[in-house]
């Protein structure tokens, strides 16, 4: 009697820990992006073609969308996320985002809304990028 209530507890905790293990893991192949500072001489932005929408669409703008693509933004910074050029959404501080996208490669930019930092991606479907602060650079003495 003891014995089997001994295997049974094992075979309980050994599920348990094998569940919590599969919950955590990502299903996104993962890559980190650092943020660069946006050149003060750079009068047009060759990374935006179409710039945020500042009125409400009368209809919903359909994308033949096959799988999603993750953005966690690991900032204090808002940043506005362009697809191929094209604004798609703004993502908050500290905050994620699922993005709808079409099957192949594509371009993607994010810059912070007071345009001070920037980060340049490429990627297709099942990625997950993690926007980090910027890298400080060490002075030389």
């Amino acid at each position: 009697m003891k014995s089997t209530l001994l295997i049974a507890l094992l075979i309980s905790l050994q599920c348990f820990c094998s569940i919590k293990h599969s919950v955590g893991q990502s299903k996104y192949k993962v890559k980190i992006v650092n943020a660069e500072p946006v050149p003060q001489e750079r009068s047009i932005n060759n990374n935006i073609k179409i710039n945020r929408v500042n009125e409400d669409l009368d209809k919903p703008v359909y994308r033949s969308a096959a799988c999603k693509m993750m953005v966690k933004n690991k900032t204090w910074y808002t940043i506005d996320i362009f697809i191929d050029g094209a604004y798609e959404s703004t993502i908050g501080a500290n905050n994620d985002i699922s993005l709808n996208v079409e099957i192949g490669v594509h371009s993607l930019y994010g810059i912070t809304i007071g345009g001070s930092h920037e980060w340049h991606f490429t990627g297709e479907c099942s990625k997950e990028f993690i926007l980090s602060k910027p890298v400080l650079k060490k002075e030389k003495k």
